[in-house]
């Protein structure tokens, strides 16, 4: 893990997004 940092970075851009947009339609379903 340590020597691909950048493929880190990436996945965590990657989700985060998701998971706020996740989380933003189940405020808005209720």
């Amino acid at each position: 893990m340590c020597h691909k940092p950048k493929s880190m970075i990436a996945l965590v851009s990657i989700f985060l997004p998701i998971e706020i947009l996740l989380f933003e339609l189940k405020i808005f379903d209720s």
